[in-house]
């Protein structure tokens, strides 16, 4: 038998372990800044770059990271330079909603100027942290002589270098936005007039280096640095995947003509170096793709079998879908010619159910 009393002290006690857990996870969230539609405007200007996740009641993978993302935005509010860790609940904010266009929860975007990049790191607390500390520096850096430019380019995979009057100009300004947007790791500006003569580069312009050597300039519009991003991202041989088949149909690639290797997975060390020769001299025209064997529907779709390897042929993946096959032993100096009878023009088409012609003799 238990006193009426007991109860009640059993019930307060249960009523105050239920208050302070309710209370404890509103402290953990203080640190998580609310934006909603009516305030966001507002929000973006006072808290640059911020890290949003749109959330949702039902998202039971939102609640499995409310103490990560919690204690992360504690972690990084309590810096010397404090980051910031935000939320919008889906259901009560369409405007935001649909102005990034969400489809699934969680959803999160490092956002920074106005620009939304998508978060793909991991969900735990650590994960938060080294990506804001990462992506909220600089988004570029510059270097106060030749030398300095130099030793860091050659230190470095690829880079890309801006060469402007100032970053006050509209052309720094638009490189900036679309570095960001990229999400280009080594991105260099460059305002010194003496380093830019020195360097050989023009005002404004934009490089890209590749272990601080062969620069290629690039045009500055947005979807030119976008498609040369993308050539850059690859190998130069590109090994056939669904991965790179994405990539290389992607509407941010402009360059559809291919010159595809039907080769086996271990190439020979001349047809490789012949292709990497290839591929370095026609950059940003072409792409070269090795096909192994494990494809058999794209050997059959282009009318060359395992025991012709290797095949070599160009195709224009545009309408129309033009196509040559190479006639001779695949050298350095034969690819060479080939893929520039291809891109000029002169050259006869390969169809598969066609004869396949003995020697090429007439321009199409």
């Amino acid at each position: 038998f238990h006193h009426p009393i007991q109860f009640a002290m059993k019930g307060v006690v249960l009523l105050l372990l239920t208050l302070s857990l309710a209370l404890s996870e509103i402290a953990d969230n203080d640190d998580v800044i609310t934006f909603t539609d009516k305030n966001a405007d507002e929000l973006f200007e006072e808290y640059n770059p911020v890290l949003l996740q749109f959330d949702a009641p039902w998202c039971g993978q939102c609640r499995k990271m409310d103490k990560e993302y919690a204690k992360a935005a504690r972690i990084l509010g309590d810096l010397d330079d404090p980051l910031y860790l935000a939320k919008v609940d889906a259901s009560k904010n369409p405007a935001l909603v649909k102005k990034y266009n969400i489809r699934q929860f969680p959803s999160i975007l490092f956002i920074r100027n106005g620009i939304a990049v998508e978060y793909n790191w991991g969900l735990k607390a650590d994960d938060f942290v080294e990506f804001m500390k990462e992506k909220a520096g600089p988004i570029a850096e510059t270097y106060p002589t030749v030398k300095a430019l130099k030793e860091a380019l050659k230190s470095s995979d690829f880079a890309v270098v801006g060469y402007f009057e100032s970053t006050k100009c509209e052309e720094y300004k638009q490189w900036e936005n679309e570095i960001l947007h990229l999400g280009v790791e080594h991105a260099i500006y460059i305002t010194s007039a003496s380093i830019v003569e020195a360097m050989g580069a023009k005002v404004p312009s934009i490089v890209f280096y590749y272990h601080g050597k062969d620069p290629v300039t690039v045009d500055a519009k947005a979807s030119e640095l976008r498609r040369w991003m993308l050539v850059s991202k690859l190998p130069a041989i590109v090994p056939y995947s669904g991965l790179y088949s994405r990539i290389l149909a992607s509407p941010e690639n402009t360059v559809r003509t291919q010159l595809i290797a039907f080769a086996p997975a271990e190439l020979s060390e001349e047809l490789k170096a012949a292709l990497e020769a290839v591929a370095t001299a026609f950059k940003g025209r072409l792409f070269v793709v090795h096909v192994t064997p494990d494809q058999p529907r794209l050997f059959d779709f282009f009318g060359v079998s395992k025991e012709t390897m290797p095949s070599l042929v160009m195709v224009d993946t545009t309408a129309g879908g033009k196509k040559a096959l190479l006639r001779e032993e695949p050298s350095q100096e034969a690819l060479t010619e080939f893929v520039t009878s291809f891109l000029e023009g002169h050259f006869t088409p390969y169809w598969k159910s066609a004869a396949v012609p003995r020697v090429q003799e007439d321009a199409v």
